[in-house]
């Protein structure tokens, strides 16, 4: 596993208690989970629980639970694997709010059972991928009368698929892709794994390993082939010796993962199957060391807050006065600007002046060569764009037509009717000049 964030691992506090129910023996542990890492502080069987009057073996438990200081801490107790169904469903866009309802509206489809006779929880995984746990609600009803009976206080009813997934998390951040098994409540096998395309899985088959094993890679979609865990490896403590004496064998291996789940719920629960309004919690104690660490963290905050506007201050006290500094030369450079842009102006003037006064002079020779003589000017009004000529010729008509093809003119047009003067036709015309100065 990865290293756990600074702040995580500060608030990781807390003793969980763990419960797993097999057909003849209850196995309980006790994990405490401090800042510096987890650690198992105890496992406790009891054998033929379910023939025995559950005051009697209560109060063994409760004795072995005081015995390690968790006699007030609520258990999260593990359902025997083929008693549960998991199955993982994509809602995606879907907030936290609005997933309850849409499992709901699932549900019916998740499952073999009638509608009355189920009981479910969810747990997100990602973005898009929901986990939904379901198992016959018998099977919540007597676990829990059980315990209750037997005085333990429950928090929640789980089964080893999230369990291992929470408790994978507790310390630290599991690889991206692993794969486990251990032998099951029959006699097949039980398989967790976890991948980028499936983040949770969980399973038991009644197959030979290697075959087992290679459909459950298949599900995964793991790149490359990843060795296949023992149920001990995930867990952050040493595995049992196998001459180890019989509470602390492979078989309570599951009540440890529920015990390391349970420790620190603030961090984040295992899928609950157990209703809400049935479910206990343990004492607020637990919770100091996380208040304290925020008060702590809180102060912290603030003061690195308060340097930082202090900086910004000094910062921006240092940089007025540079600019105070720098503000006669600035101005000095404004004046220039608006000096050189009226020289600007002027020069440009005196260029289109200039442009202007070579343009109508041209325009000049052009109605000079359009109307040679005995034809004569009487008026001639230049204008940037148009040109108004009035005077007298021999055949006037004609005059329109030349103006057009003449390259400095388009669009004549007499602005008065024709007239007989002494010598010829009297003609004012006025016309668009071509290639203008603008």
């Amino acid at each position: 596993m990865t290293s756990v964030p600074v702040l995580r691992r500060a608030v990781s506090f807390g003793t969980g208690v763990g419960i797993r129910l097999g057909e003849t023996t209850l196995e309980i542990a006790v994990v405490r989970v401090r800042p510096s890492g987890a650690r198992l502080a105890g496992v406790h069987r009891i054998e033929g629980f379910r023939d025995k009057p559950a005051a009697e073996w209560g109060a063994a438990a409760l004795a072995f639970l005081k015995t390690h200081g968790a006699e007030r801490q609520a258990a999260i107790a593990v359902l025997a694997r083929p008693d549960a169904i998991l199955r993982l469903i994509t809602l995606p866009g879907v907030n936290d709010e609005d997933t309850a309802a849409a499992v709901r509206f699932q549900l019916d489809s998740l499952h073999p059972f009638t509608e009355d006779e189920v009981a479910h929880g969810w747990q997100r995984l990602n973005q898009t991928q929901v986990a939904v746990g379901i198992t016959e609600q018998r099977h919540i009803d007597t676990t829990a009368a059980l315990l209750s009976e037997a005085g333990i206080r429950l928090a929640g009813i789980s089964f080893s698929g999230p369990v291992l997934h929470a408790a994978l998390r507790a310390t630290g951040a599991p690889p991206a892709a692993l794969l486990a098994s251990w032998p099951g409540e029959s006699e097949g096998l039980e398989f967790y794994g976890e991948s980028p395309a499936r983040p949770l899985y969980s399973a038991e088959f009644d197959l030979p390993p290697d075959r087992a094993a290679g459909l459950v890679r298949a599900e995964l979609r793991i790149d490359g082939d990843p060795d296949c865990l023992s149920l001990d490896q995930l867990l952050p403590w040493p595995a049992p010796d196998p001459g180890e004496s019989e509470p602390t064998a492979h078989s309570t291996l599951l009540a440890q993962a529920a015990a390391l789940a349970a420790a620190c719920p603030h961090l984040g629960e295992p899928l609950n199957l157990l209703p809400l309004d049935q479910r206990a919690s343990s004492s607020r104690a637990r919770y100091i060391p996380t208040l304290v660490l925020a008060t702590l963290l809180a102060v912290t905050g603030g003061a690195l807050l308060a340097q930082e506007a202090w900086l910004d201050r000094q910062y921006l006290a240092r940089l007025q006065a540079e600019i105070g500094n720098v503000e006669p030369a600035v101005a000095r450079v404004q004046k220039l600007d608006e000096e050189t842009a009226a020289l600007a102006a002027r020069i440009r003037q005196l260029d289109d002046f200039r442009r202007q006064s070579r343009a109508d002079l041209d325009a000049v020779k052009e109605v000079n060569r359009l109307l040679p003589p005995p034809a004569w000017v009487q008026q001639l009004q230049i204008g940037r764009d148009t040109l108004q000529v009035a005077g007298e010729a021999a055949a006037a008509e004609g005059l329109l037509k030349q103006f057009d093809e003449a390259p400095a003119f388009r669009g004549a047009t007499f602005t008065m009717p024709l007239n007989r003067g002494q010598n010829g036709e009297l003609f004012r015309i006025r016309v668009q000049r071509e290639g203008a100065a603008q």
